[in-house]
């Protein structure tokens, strides 16, 4: 089976990360996408963040009934921070003959090198990247072989810019889908803007 993984913060969920995903199921022929929310995403330690079952509840009404589309708490049960590589290993091992793909964007591309383990990262999953830019990016050498560029249009949306907006009292229709705005106002999330 061909699985494609989506990891992040999720805080909110937004057009941005459906439109890679769903660009990245059709190229590369995926047979599922797996979202999966970090616990305590390494780089956010002290940042303030949704609780994580407020972000599983939004990532799911996001996804909705897209068919191959899943949302799993892998990484709440794992605890502890969530690094990319444990998350892979472990999943790896769940579904051994599994063609695991790492879904990023070519923003996470470039700081990848940065990221705990990136060689034994690039050999558990090929790196699916969604080039926004339509330029040539620059691959690693030590990931040579192992990323599968998938074009797709520019969304230029972030969680950061979403909160911000809504913080201001500005409107986000159209950023994040109806059913994720609907828990957003529901729990009144983002209305002091964090760092």
């Amino acid at each position: 089976m061909r699985c494609g993984i989506l990891g992040g913060t999720f805080d909110p969920p937004h057009r941005g990360h459906l439109v890679l995903a769903r660009r990245c199921h059709e190229a590369l022929t995926l047979d599922e996408v797996l979202f999966l929310p970090a616990y305590l995403p390494p780089h956010k330690l002290d940042a303030p963040l949704s609780p994580f079952e407020l972000r599983m509840e939004m990532l799911r009404a996001a996804v909705g009934e897209e068919q191959g589309w899943r949302v799993l708490s892998l990484e709440r049960e794992a605890g502890g921070v969530s690094y990319t590589v444990r998350t892979l290993e472990r999943l790896s091992a769940e579904r051994p003959g599994d063609e695991l793909w790492l879904l990023i964007g070519e923003d996470s591309l470039d700081e990848l090198a940065h990221w705990r383990e990136p060689e034994r990262i690039a050999s558990l999953a090929r790196l699916a990247v969604y080039r926004r830019s339509g330029a040539a990016g620059r691959v690693d050498p030590r990931f040579a072989g192992r990323v599968e560029f998938v074009e797709g249009p520019r969304v230029d949306i972030s969680s950061r810019e979403i909160r911000e907006r809504l913080a201001a009292g500005r409107r986000v229709a159209g950023f994040v889908p109806a059913a994720v705005l609907a828990i957003i106002a529901r729990e009144g999330l983002y209305r002091v803007c964090g760092p």
